[in-house]
C-alpha cells in the first residue's frame, strides 16, 4: 500500500510519535508531527538531535549499549524519555530496520504509556500497603486468640465464674 509513498509522507499519518534515526550516528533524520507535539520540539529542532538527546541522563548509557547490538528486536520495550520541557515520560518502543537516505536506519514508534506505568506503580504500592495491613490484622487476630485462650485457661483452672451485664437492656449472663 505504501510501496510508492515516500517514507516521510508515510510516517506523517501515524497518530503516535514516529521518527527515523541513523544506526551509525544515532541522529534523528525524520520525525512526524505527533512526535513534535508529544516531545515539544519543532521539526527543525528534532532533526538536530540524536536519540540519546531525548533520554534522561540515567538512561543514556543503557541506550548506547542497547543500540550497539547488531540484531535488535522489533519490540524494544519500555524506555524513559525526556521532553523538551524536561518532563519524563515512559514510551513503549517498536522499531524496524530500514534504509533511508542511503543509510542503515531504524524507524521507531514511541507510544506514551506514562499513565499506564504510573497507574501500575500506584496499584503495586496500594497492594503492598494492603498486604502490610493484612499482616497487621492477622497479627492482632493471633494476639487476641492467644489472650482468649489464656483467659479461658485461667477461668477453667481457678473455677471462677464471669458475668456480663448489658446496662441498656438489663440483661445479665453468668458463667
Amino acid at each position: 500500500m505504501f510501496r510508492d509513498v515516500p517514507v516521510d509522507l508515510a510516517i506523517s499519518v501515524f497518530p503516535i510519535p514516529v521518527w527515523i534515526f541513523s544506526r551509525e550516528t544515532l541522529k534523528i533524520l525524520e520525525v512526524n508531527r505527533a512526535a513534535e507535539l508529544a516531545y515539544g520540539y519543532s521539526r527543525s529542532e528534532f532533526l538536530e538531535l540524536t536519540i540519546v538527546d531525548i533520554r534522561p541522563e540515567a538512561e543514556k548509557e543503557k541506550l548506547l549499549q542497547y543500540v550497539s547490538q547488531p540484531d535488535l528486536p522489533p519490540e524494544a520495550g519500555v524506555w524513559m524519555h525526556q521532553t523538551k520541557s524536561g518532563q519524563l515520560i515512559y514510551a513503549q518502543i517498536y522499531a524496524r530496520e530500514i534504509e533511508f537516505l542511503d543509510q542503515a536506519c531504524r524507524i521507531v514508534t514511541a507510544n506514551n504509556i506514562t499513565d499506564v506505568v504510573l497507574a501500575r506503580q500506584a496499584l503495586l504500592s496500594s497492594q503492598h500497603e494492603l498486604e502490610l495491613k493484612n499482616e497487621e490484622l492477622l497479627s492482632t487476630q493471633r494476639q487476641l486468640s492467644e489472650q482468649q485462650r489464656r483467659l479461658e485457661n485461667i477461668l477453667e483452672g481457678t473455677h471462677v465464674g464471669t458475668w456480663e451485664w448489658n446496662i441498656e437492656t438489663g440483661w445479665t449472663s453468668f458463667s
